[in-house]
Order: structure tokens, then sequence, then C-alpha cells
């Protein structure tokens, strides 16, 4: 009834690697909700996809609802993964059947390094989008159940407000390069608050108060207004150095985990891409079906790094919204259905207008799948004017997987409508006549009573009610009796993000992948099949290489020409310069402290040009490092090429810049 029949969404799974008894097929415009129950994503039949899922743990959320619905390969999906089991188990799958597969690991600084790179600070367009990212911040981090009398409630505010100043700093005031949370943690460190011998401020260099002043001077260049956020910062570090101290303290307790240098990692670059990846969804190198999967490795019991998948979420509805609405070819909807699958909604902080979109979703192609574990938790994550009862007014489906609180069972089963019954009762007198009468009484009962709901098994029927249909009962998916199980609960082989990270990183590089055993046999065919020349090394060869690499001579132990021999050697000195000694070059540092306003930014950038022409002209990462001190003096490289040509060893260098 509610399926999507067309044979033309049919395809046929591609299992990999794993082998399974039959094929499979699946219809990719439909989600898999019970084990007859489709639901076509095409949204003629419902007012709108999103799904309100109840389930206490181990009612099946996961493997009877979550797995199956992914399973049908319909469209993007943004999926909220506690543990991370669900990627380990399902990533290769998807990879397998067309899929890009992001993972975002904000599990613990354990799992970031290896984790996609987001930047939110990408995403915003305006004064809107800033105090809303700001406003997502603070939320995330405050805890529930802290009250905070009206004076708490000031530093709070105040907070908020100096957080939303540098993010205008951010987006207004420096360069695009700079737009990320490294400069973010930056300028959470310079609103430290130092005071003068007689107790005022001290608003030194590098302070935030300086960078606004900067700010403020660049602005009002080209506008009539103060520049963003200036007039509050400067009222706070003009006035009393106690009140500014404990708004600062304020803030500093909000953002103590962004300062970590694994958050810094994760949030300084974006490889998501969100337009191009979930908006415009067109097949790339890594996704031949244009369709993406991203998820969002959380953790079960510690709440860290909860604000990071708020703000993700957050930025992805305003970057899809905006984007609908701005290209005409889009006809304000997206060209491949997005599923938000948020398991453990409850963890995820978002804004109050969520609810407001929950309503609009359907217009834009997208859809929602809110799971928690009862209705107390809506309660706790929307308090205010019933916006609880309004999330659940704007899902068209409820699905009870078991039982819940009886609160929450009460109120679902108002969800399921009544049936009228027939009453009848018989009653005999036992008086001297002997009479007897009989009586009839229409009543109604509930389709699925709170009792019902609380009996409700773990492995047995589950509970559906799609807006304007008549409710269903029926068993919850048996998959374990198809061989989805095996490809989408993967006991061994889990998903391994690493690879895309590797791949990420020796592009970075300009080196290959680095490949060993069995891996490294497969890589080395297919190259002998495309007709390349493979040179085999022994450990002898590469330790003659390395020594003589380190000795500066020529590699000699090795059968090969001299143009071979000539090439590697020239590979390893590139290789042992760039990525074995070295740190990354980092511009940043040629930059004066403090210095963007127009003056600085000019010899910034002619130091960043300077830099580049040494590295162009053949200067390793070595010299140019050694040549620090000439490069901020403001030598050109012109110059700094006549006084050390490029074979002048970095000891030479150096020798000339203690007396510099």
């Amino acid at each position: 009834m509610f399926a999507n029949h067309d044979e033309s969404n049919v395809v046929e799974v591609n299992p990999g690697k794993d082998h399974i008894s039959g094929s499979l097929t699946v219809n990719t415009k439909n989600y898999w909700l019970a084990e007859n129950v489709y639901l076509s994503i095409d949204n003629v039949k419902t007012s709108n996809l999103n799904i309100l899922v109840v389930g206490p743990p181990g009612s099946g959320k996961s493997f009877r609802l979550a797995r199956p619905m992914l399973s049908q390969l319909c469209g993007n999906f943004l999926v909220t993964d506690p543990k991370g089991e669900l990627y380990k188990q399902t990533g290769q799958y998807f990879e397998d059947n067309g899929y890009e597969v992001m993972v975002m690991n904000v599990e613990s600084e354990d799992g970031m390094p290896m984790s996609i790179h987001f930047n939110p600070f990408r995403y915003i367009r305006n004064e809107s989008d800033i105090m809303s990212i700001a406003g997502i911040l603070m939320k995330a981090t405050t805890p529930q159940d802290e009250a905070g009398g009206s004076n708490d409630q000031f530093f709070e505010q105040s907070a908020e407000v100096l957080l939303t100043s540098l993010i205008y700093l951010i987006h207004y005031y420096y360069p695009e390069e700079l737009r990320n949370w490294r400069t973010f943690v930056k300028l959470l460190d310079a609103t430290t608050v130092y005071t003068k011998a007689d107790g005022s401020i001290d608003n030194r260099e590098g302070g935030i108060m300086s960078i606004e002043r900067k700010a403020q001077i660049q602005w009002k260049k080209t506008h009539d207004t103060d520049f963003p956020g200036y007039v509050a910062v400067e009222k706070y570090y003009n006035g009393a150095a106690e009140t500014t101290s404990s708004i600062v303290a304020s803030l500093d307790a909000h953002c103590r985990y962004m300062k970590l240098q694994c958050v810094i990692d994760l949030l300084s670059e974006d490889e998501i891409q969100i337009a191009k990846s979930f908006g415009y969804s067109k097949p790339s190198e890594e996704s031949s079906t244009g369709k993406r999967i991203l998820f969002i490795v959380t953790s079960e019991d510690k709440r860290y790094y909860d604000w990071i998948p708020s703000m993700v979420y957050s930025l992805f509805f305003d970057e899809l919204y905006h984007l609908t609405a701005i290209d005409p070819n889009m006809h304000e909807s997206l060209p491949q259905h997005l599923t938000f699958l948020m398991d453990e909604f409850a963890n995820v902080t978002l804004p109050d207008s969520f609810v407001e979109k929950l309503s609009t979703m359907r217009s834009r192609n997208m859809s929602a799948v809110i799971i928690v574990q009862n209705l107390i938790q809506l309660k706790r994550k929307f308090p205010k004017f019933d916006m609880d009862k309004d999330l659940i007014g704007n899902c068209s489906i409820i699905d009870i997987l078991g039982a819940p609180d009886m609160d929450s069972c009460e109120y679902l089963s108002k969800h399921f409508g009544t049936q009228t019954i027939h009453k009848a009762s018989d009653s005999d007198a036992k008086d001297y006549k002997g009479q007897s009468s009989r009586s009839e009484d229409v009543m109604e009962k509930s389709l699925l009573s709170a009792e019902d709901i609380f009996a409700m098994k773990k492995d047995g029927e589950c509970a559906i009610v799609i807006k304007g249909t008549d409710p269903l009962f029926e068993p919850k998916v048996q998959m374990e009796r198809t061989d989805f199980v095996k490809l989408l609960c993967r006991k061994t082989r889990p998903y391994d993000p690493k690879k895309r990270q590797l791949k990420r990183m020796s592009s970075e590089a300009g080196i290959p992948l680095f490949l060993s055993g069995k891996d490294a046999k497969k890589e080395a065919e297919q190259l002998r099949k495309k007709g390349t020349a493979i040179l085999t090394l022994t450990m002898q060869d590469l330790s003659n290489m390395v020594i003589a690499g380190e000795m500066r001579e020529p590699v000699t132990t090795l059968k090969m020409t001299e143009e071979m021999q000539k090439k590697l050697h020239e590979n390893h000195e590139h290789y042992l310069d760039e990525y074995c000694n070295l740190e990354e070059l980092d511009f940043e540092k040629y930059r004066d402290e403090g210095g963007y306003d127009e003056e600085g930014q000019k010899r910034f950038q002619n130091r960043c040009i300077t830099v580049q022409q040494l590295s162009a002209s053949g200067y390793t990462r070595s010299q140019i490092k050694h040549l620090y001190k000439l490069i901020m003096a403001d030598f050109g490289a012109e110059k700094i090429m006549s006084m050390f040509p490029r074979e002048t060893s970095t000891k030479q260098i150096d020798n000339f810049s203690k007396v510099f």
C-alpha cells in the first residue's frame, strides 16, 4: 500500500567480497520499516516522511530498524552512530554499492585523527548564521539541569555575546584562509583579562580589544557603522576587570574542550563540502552513484564533544535549505533524498527552529528519523511552549518498537485511535418471580492500549501509525533470515575509515599510498597488467639507499640504470627533506603579532611570496626554516638567493643568523 513498486528503481546489491547464497535486490525508493512494510520516499501517500521511533534499550532500534532502512540504499544519509557500530558494520556495504562513505569520529581524542574534517566557518554567510552557531555552541555546552540565578544568567548571556563577537572577527575581519578553528582558539586565548597596577584592564597588543580596534579601523573605511560586535567588546574591556574576568571565565567553561589540539585539527579544514556532496550529489571518483553517507560517531556515556554533531546538524539544515532556495535548477528540492537518521536524538542539541523545519523538510526532499527511548526525552529537549508535542505532530509516522515508561505508553496509545465494541451483560433475578434481564452497551476501546504497548515483546511485533491510515501491527524486520545480515552486521573485517584519510594525506604529501603484504602484491599485479615497470628492492638495497641518502652520496649498489638511480636518489632526498625531518610549512608564523590591518596584511603576503619563491627555486624546507629571520626582516627572495645560493648548508645559514 505504501511502497514504491516501480521496477526501474530496483537494483541488484553488490556483496563485495562477501559470499551470499543468491542475488539480493533493493528498491532504492523505499524505507524498510517492518517485515512486510515498505514506505515510499516519494512522499505521495504521506504528508511527510518524518518518523518518530520509540523504544527502550534492547528493542531493536539498530538491528531491526536502522540497518533495514540503510539496506535499501535510498538516497543520502546522515547517521548519528553511538559507539561507531553502524559505520564499522555497514560502511563496506555502502562503499561496495557506489557510495562515498564519510566518518566523523568525535567519540574520543583517539578517533579524531582518522576522522573526516569539517570547518564550520566555511558555511557562515551573514550575521544570522553567526548568531545561530554561537547560540548552538552555548546551548550544547550547557548542562540540562543547570538552573542558574539572575546573576549567572547575566554572565551566561554576556559570554554568548563575547563568543558571537569572536565569530564576527573570523568572518568579517580575517582573510578566508584563516577562517578556521585554529584562528577561533587563538581569539579565545586573546580574551584573557590582564590588569594594570591600578586594577584597570590592560588592553595590551595581541589582546582581543587590540584586535577589535584594528578591525574597527579597517571596517570604518568602507562602512558608516561600527564593526559588528565591537561596541559590546569595548564595553566589557573598558569596564570593571572583575566583571569582565567573570564573563571570560563563563565563556572558558563552555569552550574548554574546544581548545584541544585534536579538535583544532578536526575543525580547521573542510572535506565534507555539504552543498557539493549532499546538495548536488553528483557522481565522483569516490561515489559512482552520486550518493553519500556521513556517520557521526559519538560516545555512549561521555558528553565532551556532543557540541560538534550539534553544530554539524545545524549547519547541514541551514546550508541545504539555503541551497535549495537560491539555485533555480534545484526547484527547491534536493536531487537525492536525504535522511537524517538520528539515533540517541536526546544527545544532539538542536536549535528550536528544528521543530519548524520538520514541517517543511518534505518539500526539500529531506526527512528525519528521530529515535528516542521515551517521550520524556523529547520533553526535556524542548521544554518550552509544548514544542515536544509540536515535534511529534510534525512526524507523519510513529513506530513503536517496545515498552517505554507508562506515561509515554498512555500518550502514544491515543495516536492509534479507538474502536467501537459491543458489551453484552445478562442478569438473573433471585426474587420469587425468577425474572432475568439482558443489556447491551456500545463502548470505545483503544486499538492499542497503554498496557498493550507496555507488554510488547523485544522481538515481537512493532506498532506503526501513519497519519490518515489504519494502524499496522507487523513483525519487526527479520533481517537474520536474509543475506543482508552478512552485509550489514559484519563481525569481522570492520570498515576502516583510515583508507580515506591515508589517501588524503598521501595526496597532500605528493607521495603514493604505502601498501604492504597482500595489498602491495595486489597493487603490483594491477600495475603490471597496465604495463607499468616495477622495480624490486631488497632490504639490503633499502638500507644502502638510506645510508647513502644521509651521506648525500649516490646509491651505487642497486641494479638499475644510471637514470633510474639518479631519479631514486632525488626522490629519496626529497622525501628526507620534506616528510621525515621537517614539519609542515606554517605560513601564519610569518605574520607579525596582531598584523591583520592593511599594512600588516601586505607585509604578511610579501613574506609568503618570498617563501613560495624560495621553495619553487629548489630550497628545502629545512633551508627555508633557517632563513626565518631574514624573511621576517622583509628580505626578498632575490636578495636571499644572492646571499645564500641553493647549495648553502643550513649550518652556514645558522652561523649568519646568530650575528644578524
